[in-house]
């Protein structure tokens, strides 16, 4: 059996109930033992019937009546281990080394008057300060204490009974049954609410610890820069993630049980996608996925992965943002599309360079052949038998001079685009300086409000330029002329995109903005004109591409200034634009310029 020692453990003995007779008398301590302990067998069936009926309580009976009791307990109900004391001192004594041998006592019959020591009363106190649940029988013969007194010294406890000298046998019998009964199953009462104790702080730290492993995934949940949401097989909202709240402006709160498509209408998440990932068991993917935030574009990846576990199906939604992502793979693949067209433009213009200039050279031989005031040409018209004038006046009336100057024009014109896309496969050669981004801005506004094509063609007077520049903008270390050169041909689209636009552009504007930051210079040159679709906007920087009318566009301007700011300046340039919302160019130039 388990018995409860000093430090509130328990220890497991197969021995009998120990009582300690306490009692300055011998013959007393004789008398209470040959009542407790049993009569040892006789050969004679008639005696043991005999010793049977007086010392059992049942009177012999087969039931003892104690079927109620735990198994150990009728084992021992009438065993005892007695012990002997003949002073107080020494039963305090006797009683603190027993529980610290592990095996204390269940009950004390303590006399009160024993001198010359402590009486039974102060005796008993001290036994209880150490071993509370010690069962203990006062036995008294005289008014020693008033029961006042004596509940005055010990308190009201139940651990005590007070017997009255002299006393029947069958109260030392019963009052030894009923105390030890009690000790043992008070005690395995404290066993068992040890236990259930023990059981409680268990289940209580795995509370804790799971609604700590709990908080740290949401922690992690949270942290992710994903948009994860968790939803059943209805498509129902069951998790939602920080990322979630921020993107939608919805708190978990009010998601919770919403279907998921209501508050991603822009995804096309339907309950098919999700039961799609579920059947097959295996997440499904859907890349690129376009949202129009405002005036700009993003992009997603919708991963949907299926979520089986402890018989609870459902899914988790992740959603990424690629829309950065998106941007740089455009940028690489217009890159190396320009590169390789680049070196095709190359080849070409070398080509075309040598024929292109003997045309040139032909037609400026041809104007002074006929120009009058040469004395070769006088000399070779009177030997031919006619003048210049004449020769002049027929030309005039044939309109050979007009050609001859188309002629000159367009070769002019041809050996601009050979220069153009020779600039593709090599660098200026120009010189780089610091200079001040702002006043070089400033001064290409005023080349293009005196430029005769824009005057003619645009009006950009009436255009209104919006300025919104850093002061704190450092210098620039560049080539001053070529981001002119830049600088203008983006103007010069957008005075052309403005005057377009179906309808009339209402307060036709470009804004310019300059900024620093991150050892860049950031130069944003925005219109509120109708902006491009997606596919104009791709091929915006190709050679050769444009939206003009035939004879109003080579098509090589922006791709001139996307190498001159990308190659010759090692900066970037990039384009945002959606359909009826106008047009940004952004470039971002370094400001230590290591290219130069």
């Amino acid at each position: 059996m388990n018995t409860e020692l000093n430090n509130g453990t328990f220890f497991s003995s197969n021995r009998p109930n120990r009582i300690l007779l306490v009692d300055d008398s011998k013959s007393i301590h004789n008398d209470i033992k040959a009542l407790l302990r049993p009569p040892k067998p006789v050969k004679s069936n008639k005696v043991s019937a005999l010793q049977q009926k007086l010392f059992d309580p049942n009177g012999g009976r087969s039931d003892p009546g104690h079927k109620g009791l735990p198994e150990y307990t009728q084992r021992f109900i009438h065993e005892y281990e007695i012990d002997d004391a003949y002073q107080g001192e020494q039963s305090v004594e006797m009683v603190n080394a027993a529980a610290a041998d592990g095996y204390p006592y269940a009950l004390v019959f303590m006399d009160v008057r024993m001198p010359p020591g402590i009486d039974g009363v102060q005796a008993a106190k001290q036994i209880w300060e150490q071993h509370p649940f010690t069962e203990i029988v006062l036995c008294t013969a005289y008014s020693d204490y008033s029961w006042n007194q004596m509940i005055k010294t010990l308190g009201e406890n139940n651990h005590l009974l007070v017997l009255k000298k002299p006393f029947e046998n069958i109260e030392i019998k019963q009052t030894a049954l009923a105390m030890t009964t009690k000790w043992m199953l008070n005690r395995k009462y404290r066993e068992q609410n040890k236990k259930l104790k023990s059981e409680i702080i268990e289940h209580r730290n795995a509370r804790e610890e799971m609604a700590r492993l709990r908080n740290m995934l949401k922690n992690i949940i949270d942290s992710m820069p994903s948009i994860l949401v968790g939803v059943n097989t209805e498509g129902h909202v069951t998790q939602w993630n920080r990322e979630a709240q921020l993107y939608t402006g919805t708190s978990p709160e009010m998601a919770h049980g919403k279907i998921i498509s209501d508050l991603f209408p822009n995804f096309n998440i339907g309950i098919g996608k999700i039961h799609n990932a579920i059947k097959k068991n295996e997440p499904q993917k859907y890349s690129k996925v376009t949202t129009l935030t405002g005036n700009q574009k993003q992009y997603f990846d919708v991963t949907i992965y299926p979520l089986v576990a402890d018989r609870t199906e459902g899914a988790v939604v992740r959603i990424d943002d690629i829309t950065e992502y998106a941007r740089i793979e455009e940028m690489m693949v217009q890159t190396e599309k320009m590169m390789s067209i680049g070196g095709l433009a190359a080849g070409m213009a070398h080509e075309i360079n040598n024929p292109l200039a003997g045309i040139l050279q032909s037609t400026q031989v041809i104007s002074n052949r006929i120009r009058e005031d040469l004395p070769k040409n006088r000399t070779a018209a009177e030997e031919c038998g006619t003048s210049m004038e004449t020769i002049k006046s027929y030309m005039d009336k044939r309109g050979l001079l007009k050609m001859v100057e188309s002629i000159s024009q367009s070769g002019k014109r041809a050996s601009k685009i050979v220069n153009n896309m020779l600039s593709f496969s090599r660098k200026s050669k120009s010189e780089f300086s610091l200079h001040n981004t702002n006043r070089l801005l400033d001064a290409t506004i005023e080349l293009a409000e005196n430029d005769y094509d824009l005057k003619k063609n645009y009006d950009f007077r009436k255009i209104k330029i919006i300025r919104e520049y850093d002061p704190e903008t450092p210098e620039l270390m560049c080539e001053a002329n070529n981001l002119q050169q830049v600088f203008l041909n983006i103007i010069q689209n957008s005075a052309h995109a403005l005057s377009e636009k179906k309808g009339g552009t209402k307060n036709p504007s470009i804004f310019l903005r300059i900024k620093p930051g991150n050892n860049m210079i950031s130069i944003e040159i925005e219109d509120n004109g109708p902006g491009m679709d997606d596919v104009v906007r791709k091929r915006v920087f190709e050679p050769f591409f444009t939206t003009k009318p035939v004879g109003k566009g080579t098509g090589l301007g922006l791709s001139v200034s996307y190498f001159i700011i990308t190659k010759n300046h090692g900066g970037t340039m990039a384009v945002e634009s959606t359909p009826g919302n106008g047009t940004k160019f952004i470039i971002g130039l370094p400001i230590n310029n290591t290219e130069a």
